[in-house]
């Protein structure tokens, strides 16, 4: 609406036009005001929503890096877990080895190769004590087999003075033969 088409086509009053402009005026403020306040309303109702997806999308980062920590805890439980049952299992080969009289255990689990089913190292073990007996027995059969091999040379030492001792300034001046001959003698002094 013009001021000129109130004027002159309709022929109203410049008080009138005033007057009429002013309450259209006071009527477009309070219009212009209740849009302001709801403009203002969803700004507020927006920014508030931008943090939520904010601190919702860092939630998310935390969340992924829980479960990401939480999938490295448990493939580390599942290595411990997979080392603790081989040595579980080693040990029983060990002992079941052992129980037979095997003498070295590394030897015959390498003769032994992968077992699969801990459950028959017992008939495993019984073949393989078959295949290498020499590797089985009890500790007392192979010290007697080892003395049956060796043979002990008495050497006494006839030269030694048993009663003799020797101080330091002695033992430096002696050679190496008279070392070697009273040698019994020596090592008691040293001791002493």
């Amino acid at each position: 609406m013009k001021r000129d088409y109130l004027l002159n086509e309709l022929g109203l009053s410049k008080e009138v036009v005033d007057k009429i402009f002013a309450e259209h005026g006071q009527a477009l403020n309070a219009e212009k005001q209740k849009h302001e306040e709801a403009v203002e309303a969803l700004q507020t109702k927006l920014d508030e929503a931008n943090e939520t997806i904010s601190k919702a999308s860092e939630s998310k980062e935390s969340l992924e890096q829980i479960q990401s920590e939480l999938e490295d805890y448990k493939n580390k439980y599942e290595e411990t877990q997979a080392t603790l049952d081989s040595e579980r299992k080693t040990q029983k080969i060990k002992e079941a080895l052992t129980a037979k009289g095997g003498q070295d255990t590394e030897y015959l689990m390498f003769k032994l190769g992968e077992v699969e089913d801990v459950e028959k190292i017992d008939e495993l073990v019984d073949k393989l004590k078959e295949e290498l007996p020499s590797h089985f027995g009890t500790q007392t059969e192979v010290k007697e087999d080892k003395k049956e091999d060796v043979e002990i040379i008495s050497n006494p030492l006839e030269k030694g003075d048993s009663n003799k001792t020797y101080s330091f300034d002695e033992l430096s001046n002696l050679s190496a033969e008279e070392i070697n001959s009273n040698w019994e003698v020596i090592s008691q002094s040293l001791q002493n």
